[in-house]
């Protein structure tokens, strides 16, 4: 159980592992609504993603995104990452980072996990620059 005593569902669970077995991967925005963890979207394009992130509210988002390894193979990787805009009430953003743990403790094969306060560092070579530094790929 998390500090706050939200748990993540294994309904959220096994929609991540059934995307996860798509060509795309999983790609859902979580969010916490009554003292619960629901799907608040999901998507294909990371840039349409993050655009409609609210400005003033933190989310979660779990991204398979795409990085090339040192084969020159395209694979998978993914990434939570949580969303906290300054402008988020305090009790959101204390109750969204007591409850962080769940996701990363429950997901299996989450390789990064970001934090971001800005959109603009959510742009998809700003989180494969880090997934690679994270993996030690040395040719991205």
């Amino acid at each position: 159980m998390s500090l706050s005593g939200i748990n993540i569902s294994g309904e959220i669970i096994a929609k991540f592992e059934e995307d996860r077995m798509k060509s795309e991967g999983a790609r859902l925005v979580l969010r916490i609504e009554n003292d619960e963890m629901v799907i608040d979207g999901e998507g294909k394009d990371l840039l349409d993603m993050v655009s409609n992130l609210p400005d003033a509210e933190p989310r979660y988002v779990i991204y398979d995104i795409p990085i090339q390894n040192r084969a020159n193979l395209t694979d998978l990787k993914t990434v939570f990452i949580l969303w906290m805009p300054m402008e988020s009430p305090v009790r959101m953003r204390m109750m969204y980072s007591s409850t962080k743990a769940q996701i990363t403790n429950n997901i299996r094969g989450i390789t990064a996990s970001i934090q971001a306060e800005e959109k603009d560092e959510l742009a998809l070579d700003k989180i494969q620059a880090k997934v690679v530094k994270t993996q030690g790929i040395n040719n991205y």
